[in-house]
C-alpha cells in the first residue's frame, strides 16, 4: 500500500548515516550542473558509479 511504502522510505531513510548523506550531497551539484551542460540529454553513463 502506499501508506507501508511511504513507512518504508522513511525507515530507510533514518537508517542512512550522516556521511552516506554528506556524500551523496557532495556530488549533486556537479551532476546538476553536468545535465545543465548537456541541455538535459540522457547522460545515465555519468551517473551509474553511484
Amino acid at each position: 500500500s502506499l501508506d507501508a511504502l511511504k513507512a518504508r522510505i522513511t525507515e530507510v531513510w533514518d537508517a542512512l548515516d550522516a556521511e552516506t548523506i554528506r556524500k551523496w550531497l557532495r556530488e549533486l551539484r556537479p551532476r546538476l550542473q553536468k545535465v545543465i551542460d548537456e541541455d538535459g540529454k540522457p547522460m545515465q553513463q555519468y551517473f551509474n558509479k553511484v
